[in-house]
């Protein structure tokens, strides 16, 4: 009898042995508010604990996820998503229309200062009420027209609007969570979440560990936890991955990784991302266009790649050509002659300029570009760079405040569609970080933004990156990077797309 039980015991065990996949964070979130959150270290997270009214597939075509349906008025400008009545929150409540409803209200509001409460705002009264100029949030196009269906507004026909939606800033938000917790609310424990999982804790600098929603309304996950611990250093990170504690690692230290190129172990993938400088206009001498050229002539990207060691794809412009393939030839070339020129037509002497510096965060890949960028615009346009490379905590703080005149930044796309790239340079974007501002810009992308795909749409984001790249050389594009990452074998039905969302619920762990 007692070897039956415990073969009986045993059995269950083993049954129920709970899995965990390992991945890297290479810093840690700024933040847990998915209305606020705006960098990638919050991306799979945020992602894997809430969902949208949509969601895009593999092949980044929309298919419905908390929206079961929803119907687009002859004229293209009202929206109307029926809810699934079937998915509660990780505490058991039901989801509903007013916790979408709440949650555009807060994005929306200034006292949020959302950066991203300006993908709204083709919304009817969405920017008048985020820019003070209405107080009235009825007056905003977004309404529950019953428990289980929204409808939004817009004040023009916008062809990726849909898109918008997939992005988390649009996710539902629970309005007695936040007044009950005030800014905590997104803290393990307080926070309650629709998604496969669910926060159960995060230690700052250390490691943070999802969980498994017994509440969520679809398939269940197959593995039990997540488990996110944050390593700033790559080398420390491909060790963990050699010894099996880590499942999945990205970036990767290429100059240590030759090793694992030709193993199962290596993918490659799409990836919708541009890195470039990202220029402060509003500090001398970058105030000045022409120096904003000279800029951007004296760096030979062709060389980058060998730099860097790892497949990317060096660049004069902003979008990647499979999204606006029109636009792969505007931007400015290597040219060091003519980059000294445009100093002297300015009457500048480089080698007067001092202190000036160039900012990146602390990593063995970002380490090699800023020492090749500060050589290249040293040789080619005699201006010496000071380099700064804080952990990545600090330098959005450096970069958000604009302290400094150079900063090596990366730009991914928050949807399949150009204008995630041409939009970030608005005047009301609260991501561009530039202090540069443009009227006829902004009336390009804005108009291209009300049009489907054509010539004429084709038109105006063609000026648009002129203006943006060409005439004021407001950044230097330097390479679109690619997806490369290392995940364990064993992993199967891992899902990373082109926005670099990366989805847990239906991976499994095979023998």
């Amino acid at each position: 009898m007692r070897t039956l039980l415990t073969f009986f015991l045993v059995t269950y065990s083993f049954a129920h042995a709970e899995t965990t996949f390992r991945m890297r964070l290479i810093a840690d979130p700024q933040t847990l508010d998915w209305n606020l959150a705006h960098t990638s270290m919050e991306t799979p997270i945020v992602m894997n604990i809430m969902e949208g009214l949509v969601e895009s597939d593999r092949k980044m075509k929309i298919r419905p996820k908390l929206a079961k349906s929803w119907t687009i008025s002859k004229d293209r400008k009202t929206y109307t998503f029926k809810l699934r009545n079937d998915v509660k929150w990780s505490d058991g409540k039901s989801m509903q229309a007013a916790d979408f409803i709440y949650s555009f209200k807060r994005l929306l509001d200034p006292l949020t200062a959302a950066p991203y409460a300006y993908m709204l705002f083709d919304v009817e009264g969405a920017e008048e009420f985020n820019t003070r100029k209405s107080n009235d949030f009825d007056s905003v196009g977004v309404k529950a027209l019953d428990p289980y269906t929204i409808q939004i507004k817009l004040k023009k026909p916008v062809g990726y609007f849909l898109q918008i939606l997939t992005f988390w800033i649009t996710f539902p938000v629970r309005e007695d969570v936040v007044a009950k917790h005030g800014v905590n609310w997104p803290r393990p424990g307080n926070v309650v979440v629709l998604g496969p999982y669910i926060p159960v804790s995060y230690q700052p600098q250390a490691q943070i560990t999802l969980k498994r929603n017994e509440k969520y309304y679809g398939p269940p996950p197959q593995v039990d936890t997540v488990v996110m611990p944050i390593i700033n250093e790559d080398s420390t990170a491909l060790n963990l991955f050699k010894t099996g504690q880590l499942d999945f690692v990205r970036p990767i230290n290429f100059l240590e990784v030759k090793e694992f190129s030709d193993k199962p172990s290596f993918h490659v993938d799409p990836y919708y991302r541009n890195c470039y400088i990202n220029i402060n206009t509003k500090k001398y001498p970058f105030n000045l266009p022409k120096v904003r050229k000279a800029l951007a002539m004296s760096i030979d990207k062709s060389k980058l790649m060998k730099v860097m060691h790892h497949s990317i794809q060096h660049t004069d412009t902003l979008v990647p050509e499979s999204l606006f393939p029109a636009g792969k030839n505007i931007g400015i070339s290597f040219n060091p002659v003519e980059a000294k020129n445009k100093l002297k037509e300015v009457g500048i002497d480089p080698t007067t300029l001092s202190g000036i510096e160039l900012f990146t965060y602390a990593s063995d890949e970002n380490t090699l570009l800023a020492q090749y960028l500060q050589d290249q615009v040293k040789k080619n346009m005699g201006l010496a760079l000071r380099l700064q490379a804080p952990e990545f905590k600090m330098f959005r703080t450096q970069l958000e405040l604009m302290t400094g005149a150079l900063y090596h930044r990366c730009w991914g796309a928050d949807y399949a569609d150009p204008d995630s790239f041409l939009s970030v340079f608005l005047s009301t974007s609260g991501n561009s970080r530039t202090g540069w501002q443009n009227e006829k810009y902004d009336a390009l992308v804005k108009k291209a933004a009300s049009l489907n795909e054509g010539a004429e749409r084709t038109r105006l984001y063609k000026e648009a990156l002129q203006i943006l790249l060409v005439d004021e050389a407001v950044i230097v594009p330097l390479y679109f990077d690619s997806l490369v990452y290392l995940l364990n074998p064993k992993v199967k039905n891992f899902v990373i797309n082109p926005l670099n969302y990366v989805y847990f619920r239906d991976i499994v762990f095979t023998k």
